[in-house]
């Protein structure tokens, strides 16, 4: 159905349902600080608890209504995912090179499967710099014997979240490997950034900052935490 804007801010305080099956979901309307001489200041909350803004409001088209919102995010309103795979095929632009290792070491299928799983995912930019670190290209990268080793390195089992991490600084996680990483919270260095930055050093001393925000993206079998560095055990 066409919600304008005053339809949304009607739904102040409540959820609205998605187009999302075969599970409708929902995010909830925020519009206590709603202007109605300029429509701005209703915030819209996703499953991931993550807000945007709607900052043009009852765009008309000859099939509906629209809504252009903004985040410093530059995702849509997100949804639980099924799977940690599915968070990483969505944003392919950030994430194919992951993609296309994963499915290379045959690793897709297992994290798939009903977890839970914690992965630290590197971004292509964190994978085209290990390229330049290690003098090789992506072919050798996606040919190495030792691909799902280094993959299965950037994951846990079950469910560790931004806020253990941060609590647990100097503590170590232990991967699907058997190897650790170090915890270590620094001061942030991000911009709009307020809160501590969480660094994972990985067993060559090397270091990967978790991207931020958002703290995790949310799947039903697992998590996501983005990172600007791939994180390499000991071969």
């Amino acid at each position: 159905n066409e919600m304008f804007i005053a339809d949304i801010v009607a739904k102040d305080g409540q959820e609205i349902t998605t187009l999302k099956p075969p599970d409708f979901q929902t995010f909830s309307v925020d519009a206590t600080n709603y202007n109605p001489d300029d429509e701005s200041g209703v915030i819209l909350i996703d499953q991931q608890t993550l807000e945007r803004q709607i900052v043009v409001a009852d765009v008309k088209s000859f099939n509906g209504i629209a809504h252009v919102i903004t985040t410093g995010l530059e995702v849509p309103l997100l949804p639980i995912f099924d799977t940690v795979v599915e968070i990483a095929e969505m944003f392919p632009s950030r994430f194919s090179i992951l993609i296309q290792a994963l499915n290379a070491a045959n690793l897709r299928d297992t994290l798939l499967g009903p977890g839970p799983f914690t992965v630290f995912a590197p971004t292509n930019e964190a994978f085209n710099n290990l390229l330049i670190e290690l003098n090789i290209n992506i072919n050798d990268l996606l040919n190495d014997p030792n691909l799902s080793t280094i993959l299965l390195y950037n994951c846990i089992d079950g469910f560790v979240l931004t806020s253990e991490m941060r609590a647990n600084n100097g503590g170590d996680l232990t991967t699907k490997t058997g190897g650790t990483l170090r915890i270590n919270v620094v001061p942030p260095t991000l911009p709009d950034v307020t809160e501590d930055e969480v660094d994972l050093i990985d067993n060559n001393g090397r270091t990967a900052t978790k991207i931020i925000p958002p703290d995790e993206v949310r799947a039903k079998n697992g998590l996501v935490h983005i990172i600007d560095t791939v994180l390499l055990p000991i071969l």
